[in-house]
C-alpha cells in the first residue's frame, strides 16, 4: 500500500514581510527507518490571497507489522537564500524531524509522543494536530541553516502527523482521506516588517493501492540513444532529473502497470506507454530506452558520437522543449 501526502493549498491573510513574501513549500514522509523523501516548490513572490501548490509525496507502508509513519510540511518565506541552499537546508532538517518523530512514536504514545519528539529535537512540545509553528519556527531556522535568514525572512506555516501504519491505513480505508485546515498565527518577526503573518494550510492523507509497472522505471535512461533522464519512484509518483538537458526536474504518476503521465514545468503533460523489456514509448512518438539496455551497444563515448548528443540535448529529452 503507498500513502499520501499533500499540501493541497494555503491561504495568505497576512504577510510576514511588509509586501510580499517569497516563499517556498516543502512536504515530506517518513516511514520507519526507510530514507525521508521530500519534495520542495519555490512559489515566487506573494501577497494575500489562495494558492495551489498541488505538492505531494507518496510512500510505501509496510502490511506486516505496524511502524511509525512521520508527514510533515513546512512554508518558508525567505528571500535571501539560494533556491539550491534553501532546498538543500529544509530536506535536512525535514529529514531530522522524520527521524526523531519515527523515534519518539516508537517510545511514547498519545498525548506523549509529540513531548518527546519535542525532547529529542530540543524544543517545546510538538503538537501533532493543527499547527506547530510556534514549537518549530525556531528549530527549524537553525536547521535549514540561520545565515540563510535575514530581515523578514521566517517559517510562516508548519505542521507534523505521526501515525502508525496500521492505524493510518484502517482510518483511509475504501477512498476515505484525512483532511486538515490550519490556521498559523505568525511569530515574531523583525522591527520594520509588517505585523505577525497569518496563513492557513489545507493538507490530505490518503493511501491507495501500489501499482507493480512491466518495467523497472528507477534509473538513468536514454533519448536518441544519448543517456540524460532520470528516473526516480517513490510509491505511485515519478521524479524525473533533467538536469542533463539543463531543464526543471518533471514530476508524473504510473497510472497502471503499463502507462504513466509526466508534466515537464516547461512545457506540458505527456503520456507514456512501458514496452518491455526496455522502453517508454511518449506521446509525442519519442521513446525513451534505459541505459542498461543502451550501454550493450558500447561505451558511452561512442554512444554519444553515433547518436549525437548534442542534438539530443538541444531536443531536450524527446519530450517538451
Amino acid at each position: 500500500m503507498i500513502a499520501n501526502f499533500s499540501l493541497d493549498s494555503y491561504t495568505i491573510s497576512n504577510t510576514r514581510s511588509r509586501h510580499e513574501d517569497t516563499n517556498y513549500c516543502t512536504v515530506s514522509i517518513t516511514v520507519g527507518t526507510n530514507p525521508t523523501i521530500t519534495k520542495t516548490q519555490p512559489m515566487g513572490d506573494q501577497n494575500n490571497g489562495t494558492f495551489r501548490p498541488g505538492l505531494g509525496v507518496s510512500a510505501n507502508i509496510p502490511d506486516g507489522p505496524s511502524v511509525p509513519v512521520v508527514m510533515s510540511y513546512v512554508i518558508l518565506n525567505n528571500g535571501h537564500g539560494s533556491p539550491s541552499d534553501v532546498e538543500k537546508g529544509v530536506d535536512t532538517a525535514l529529514s531530522t524531524l522524520g527521524a526523531a518523530g519515527v523515534k519518539a512514536a516508537a517510545s511514547a504514545v498519545g498525548g506523549a509522543i509529540g513531548s518527546a519528539l519535542g525532547a529529542s529535537i530540543g524544543t517545546a512540545i510538538v503538537p501533532l494536530l493543527g499547527t506547530a509553528l510556534g514549537a518549530l519556527a525556531g528549530w527549524l531556522t537553525s536547521e535549514v541553516g540561520g545565515l540563510l535568514f535575514a530581515n523578514c525572512d521566517g517559517v510562516v506555516a508548519a505542521g507534523v502527523h505521526i501515525y502508525q501504519s496500521a492505524d493510518l491505513a484502517n482510518q483511509t480505508a475504501n477512498g476515505k482521506k484525512i483532511s486538515e485546515t490550519v490556521q498559523h498565527p505568525g511569530t515574531d518577526s523583525a522591527t520594520g516588517c509588517g505585523s505577525n503573518s497569518q496563513y492557513s494550510t489545507v493538507t490530505t492523507v490518503s493511501t491507495i493501492a501500489s501499482v507493480i509497472p512491466v518495467i523497472n522505471l528507477s534509473g538513468k535512461w536514454a533519448s536518441g540513444g544519448a543517456p540524460g533522464p532520470v528516473i526516480t519512484v517513490s510509491g505511485n509518483s515519478i521524479s524525473v532529473d533533467m538536469s542533463a538537458y539543463h531543464r526543471p526536474a518533471a514530476h508524473g504518476t504510473i497510472v497502471d502497470n503499463s502507462d504513466i503521465t509526466v508534466t515537464f514545468p516547461d512545457d506540458k503533460t505527456y503520456t507514456g506507454r512501458l514496452q518491455p523489456p526496455s522502453t517508454i514509448a511518449w506521446s509525442n512518438n519519442s521513446t525513451w530506452t534505459k541505459v542498461s539496455m543502451v550501454r550493450a551497444v558500447g561505451n558511452i563515448d561512442e554512444i554519444r558520437k553515433l547518436s549525437g548528443e548534442a542534438g539530443a540535448v538541444a531536443k531536450a529529452g524527446g519530450v517538451g522543449g
